[in-house]
């Protein structure tokens, strides 16, 4: 369970740096299951949610997001540092919504 928390700041780093391969390649490491229901399991499903993201993948993303949140509550530990699961799920809905054309700027007289 150790090696959870290092593993999911290398896919952040990674995704970040457009390696998505690499990324995904790291997730594929097996992890125990119940270390993904901790508190440092939630950044490894954070990461994924943003590799997830990343890669287009914008409904399971989201609900990658919306699961950090839920087990958050759930363990009473629903706390903006811990995991900032509500601003991945916010870059996420504005990802997957359609574009639209920027807003035009009030006529000065």
């Amino acid at each position: 369970m150790a090696i959870v928390l290092p593993v999911s700041a290398l896919v952040l780093a990674l995704t970040a740096a457009g390696r998505f391969t690499e990324a995904a390649g790291q997730l594929r490491a097996p992890v125990p299951p119940d270390a993904l229901r901790t508190p440092i399991g939630l950044h490894h499903r954070q990461a994924h949610a943003h590799l997830l993201l990343a890669t287009g993948h914008t409904a399971a993303a989201l609900s990658e997001f919306q699961a950090c949140g839920e087990l958050m509550r759930r363990r009473g530990v629903d706390v903006p540092g811990l995991v900032a699961w509500r601003i991945g799920a916010a870059h996420t809905l504005l990802r997957a919504r359609p574009s639209r054309p920027p807003p035009r700027s009030p006529r000065r007289s």
